[in-house]
C-alpha cells in the first residue's frame, strides 16, 4: 500500500511508515496489550490510504488550497474508510481511520465527534499524525521546530488532544525517543513481519481493484 501511494505521493508514503512506528512506540508507553499496538500499527500504515484517490495536483500542490481543494483533501478519511470495508481487517482498523482527525472538542472532521465520543485509538493516532507532519517538510511550509510542535501539545492539551496522550508524547519527545521514526528502515522490532506485508500486499490489490 505504501508502494502504491509511494507513485502518487511520496511524502504520503514515507509519512504512514513514520507514524505508524510511532503509535507503536506510543501504545508500549500506554501499557496496550501486543494486538492492540499490532492494529495500530495497522492504522498508522493505512491511515492516509484514502490519498491514493485525491489528485496529486493536490497533494503536492506549494500553494494555499482553494476551499474545493481543502474540502475533497478532507474526503481522504471517508474515502480510505471505504476501501477498506469488506476487507480482514477488524472494524477498529477502519474505524480509527476515520476518526483520526477528530478533536476532542469537536472542531476536528469528517464527523465532528467529541469527549468520550472519540477512542483511545483515534486520540493515538490522531496525535501522532500531528506530531509527524508538522516535524516534515510540506510542499506548502517548511518543517516546524520541534519547540513548536511542543507549543501545539501543550496549548491543545484536554482541548483538541487527550492529555494523557499530550504528557506521554512530550516526554518522548523530551527524551529524543522519536528519532528512530526518522531514520531509513525505523524501529527494528516493528519491521513488518511476513504475516502483515502479506496482508498489506492484498489490501493494495483489492484497493486497485476498486479503483480501477
Amino acid at each position: 500500500m505504501s508502494q502504491a501511494l509511494s507513485t502518487i505521493d511520496p511524502y504520503t508514503a514515507i509519512h504512514q511508515q513514520r507514524v505508524a512506528q510511532m503509535v507503536c512506540l506510543l501504545g508500549e508507553k500506554m501499557q496496550l496489550n501486543p494486538k492492540q499496538i499490532e492494529w495500530l500499527y495497522f492504522c498508522g500504515l493505512l491511515h492516509d490510504v484514502g490519498k491514493i484517490a485525491i489528485p496529486s495536483t493536490i497533494l503536492s500542490k506549494p500553494g494555499k488550497l482553494t476551499n474545493e481543494e481543502f474540502s475533497l483533501l478532507r474526503s481522504h478519511v471517508k474515502l480510505g474508510y471505504e476501501i477498506l470495508q469488506g476487507i480482514d481487517l477488524p472494524e477498529t482498523v477502519s474505524d480509527t481511520i476515520l476518526h483520526h482527525h477528530e478533536r476532542l472538542d469537536g472542531s476536528g472532521y469528517p464527523d465532528g465527534i467529541s469527549g468520550d465520543k472519540l477512542s483511545m485509538e483515534a486520540s493515538i493516532l490522531g496525535v501522532c499524525d500531528v506530531v509527524e507532519a508538522m516535524s516534515s517538510h510540506r510542499p506548502y511550509r517548511p518543517a516546524r521546530s520541534q519547540q513548536e510542535i511542543m507549543t501545539e501539545l501543550n496549548e491543545g492539551k484536554g482541548k483538541k488532544y487527550q492529555p494523557q496522550i499530550v504528557d506521554l508524547m512530550l516526554n518522548m519527545m523530551g527524551n529524543n525517543e522519536l528519532n528512530l521514526c526518522f531514520q531509513g528502515n525505523g524501529l527494528g522490532e516493528y519491521t513488518e513481519p511476513r504475516q502483515q506485508a502479506n496482508a498489506i500486499s492484498g489490501i493494495a490489490r483489492v484497493t486497485t481493484a476498486k479503483l480501477y
